[in-house]
């Protein structure tokens, strides 16, 4: 019966009945019987009760000449002589008897001697149980074990897939297999089992790591049900307590490589879970190295789907870290994680409203620039980010439950880490501000926020999770009518974050634009939107967000409506270009963009007074729109 994961301590282990089935297995052929000499081991206690299988041992480690038949006697009669001197205390000597006869190297020979692509016999399985009866009576030295254990998972993890092989025969060598790694981990005395693990897994480890995913999966495999078993026994102490801080990161960091690379079926993949699951309830021993854990889920999200199991695994693995290094895991995002998302951006066009009438007035709205007060160099030369893998590890850490507040607490002082605000190259005082962005937005709350010169230095910062904090305020401000005076000073430094290309950081923008826009006057609004309307542009296609998309375009016809008259000569040259994606965008496959698109493409008819296009866009008819459009050359590039 297939073992399943523990639900509770137990005793796990079960009387293994696979070498009563090998036998079935083989082909009827006739024995050929090793010729029998004079017995040496004459001597020894257990002789006089296994006689034949004590013969027969001493005559085949003689005989360079060996047929599958000897060799499965062979294995047997190691068991059978093994089993007897423990089970009748019969051991005196046993160890001598091993030695001279080289069972352990003989074994070894056997599982080396193994073809590597097939699996027709059950001489692997036989020599697995030979390795456990050898165990059990401490006949073999570590480092024949070491040598006896890269032999065994080398005959077995390297064969080809399970389906081309013989399932039954394969289903039992590895059950043998996992009953002797058992064994050899629970053999006395007792007190080398946190030694007989290290030994173990150091060597599963090996081919854990390796370049072959079916080696690597079966590996994996085989630690997985080791756990379960030491998990199951219930006068053995948590696992993790047993292993090196590298092995257990090894051991979690390769179980979700495993579950990433390889087609593990329903059943091992509850092993994997199994596994997972012990290491996020013992966090403590198992996720110590936070960095560089931090830094695996960060490389791997990059490449899992948003809606896999795979990436509901890291972030389970991501809770738990955060819950008890919360601390430590703060500083790794703040600090380590942002380098990893780094590229440089596409300079964004410099015709149409960037370089208009009416720029120059939106882009100065305080004189100066973040760039320029904060002495930080143009937004054109910084480095910015396409990927928000960062982001979502660090919106997932603070969106953790903070019903003890530590999250919060902890935030604050990693804020205030000056080896933080090194890294960051400002002054504690100023990201002091940053912990209020996650706090209720109370009169005090946002009062403290108000900041102007604080907040234009941190957005100025090439940081997405400072960015996101400071955007958190601004949209917290922003709500407020009589504080958006505030905000508007900053617009600018706002808008130059839309070249981030970044989702989070994006809709915080755009929702900053929407809460002032709704607050000015058309003649405070006009100059932003001639500035903001440009930059929109690009959004319509964002291929991430179909939020970003919708929103971005309703956006741009809110800046439309906020023209005043004698400016919208200015204006008429970005709505032009906005006709085109606003027209494939009829297309998009989410139902509200569609439907926005349409609205957004008809207010720009009515704004252009194209009275046929208004005509054509109340029908809905893209083939005809398209046409029209064609015959006027309204191209992206007019």
């Amino acid at each position: 019966m297939e073992q399943r994961p523990p639900s509770r301590p137990r005793v796990a282990w079960e009387e293994d009945e696979s070498s009563q089935e090998s036998s079935s297995l083989m082909e009827p052929i006739e024995v050929c019987e090793v010729e029998p000499l004079q017995p040496d081991a004459i001597w020894l206690p257990v002789y006089e009760e296994e006689e034949e299988a004590v013969v027969f041992i001493e005559a085949y480690v003689r005989n360079l000449e060996r047929d599958e038949v000897q060799k499965m006697k062979f294995l047997s009669n190691v068991i059978t002589v093994c089993t007897t001197a423990q089970q009748k205390g019969l051991l005196e000597g046993l160890d001598i008897f091993c030695s001279r006869n080289k069972l352990a190297e003989n074994i070894q020979v056997l599982l080396d001697e193994e073809p590597k692509d097939k699996l027709f016999t059950a001489v692997r399985q036989q020599a697995m149980l030979a390795v456990s009866a050898l165990s059990t009576v401490e006949m073999a030295v570590e480092d024949e074990m070491t040598f006896l254990l890269l032999a065994s998972f080398k005959s077995i993890f390297f064969l080809p897939p399970e389906e081309e092989l013989n399932i039954r025969l394969y289903s039992m060598t590895l059950k043998s297999m996992d009953n002797m790694l058992q064994m050899l981990l629970i053999s006395p005395p007792a007190s080398s089992f946190e030694e007989n693990l290290h030994k173990i897994l150091q060597v599963l480890l090996r081919f854990a790591n390796s370049q072959n995913k079916l080696a690597k999966e079966r590996a994996m495999e085989r630690i997985w049900r080791l756990t379960g078993f030491i998990s199951s026994c219930s006068d053995q102490e948590p696992f993790g307590k047993y292993l090196q801080p590298p092995q257990r990161t090894a051991i979690v960091l390769r179980t979700l490589e495993t579950m990433r690379d390889c087609c593990i079926d329903n059943k091992k993949n509850q092993w994997a879970k199994f596994m997972l699951e012990v290491a996020v309830r013992d966090s403590a021993s198992w996720l110590m190295e936070v960095q560089k854990i931090l830094r695996f889920l960060h490389e791997n999200l990059k490449k899992s789907n948003s809606t896999s199991l795979l990436r509901q695994s890291f972030f389970l693995v991501l809770k738990a870290l955060t819950n008890q290094f919360p601390r430590e895991a703060l500083r790794s995002v703040l600090t380590s994680l942002p380098s990893l998302d780094r590229y440089q951006p596409q300079q964004f066009p410099k015709h149409g409203v960037g370089q208009g009438q009416g720029c120059r007035t939106a882009w100065d709205l305080r004189g100066l620039s973040g760039s320029q007060l904060c002495g930080r160099g143009s937004p054109a030369n910084r480095v910015f980010w396409a990927c928000s893998t960062t982001l979502d590890i660090w919106k997932a850490m603070l969106s953790l439950p903070m019903t003890s507040g530590k999250i919060l607490r902890e935030l604050q002082n990693v804020l205030q880490d000056e080896r933080v605000c090194w890294s960051l190259h400002v002054q504690t005082e100023h990201t002091s501000l940053l912990n209020l962005a996650m706090m209720c937005p109370t009169e005090r709350v946002l009062a403290d926020l108000c900041d102007t010169e604080k907040l234009l230095l941190l957005l100025s910062l090439d940081n997405l999770p400072i960015l996101w904090l400071v955007l958190r305020a601004l949209v917290m401000l922003s709500e407020r009518s009589e504080m958006v005076r505030v905000v508007q000073l900053l617009l600018p430094e706002v808008m130059e974050t839309l070249q981030y290309d970044n989702t989070h950081i994006t809709e915080k923008a755009l929702t900053v634009f929407e809460n002032v826009i709704g607050h000015l006057e058309k003649t405070e609004a006009s100059p932003i939107a001639l500035a903001l309307a440009e930059r929109l542009l690009p959004l319509f296609n964002n291929q991430v967000s179909s939020e970003v998309r919708e929103r971005s375009m309703l956006l741009f016809k809110d800046l439309m409506e906020s023209v005043v008259w004698w400016k919208k000569g200015a204006m008429k040259t970005t709505v032009r270009r906005a006709l085109i994606p606003l027209l494939f965008r009829m297309s998009d496959e989410t139902q509200s963009v569609a439907k926005a698109s349409a609205v957004v493409l008809l207010a720009c008819a009515k704004f252009l007074k194209w009275k046929q296009l208004e005509q054509l866009t109340q029908t809905e008819d893209i083939w005809r729109i398209w046409e029209y459009l064609r015959l006027l050359h309204c191209t992206p590039g007019t």
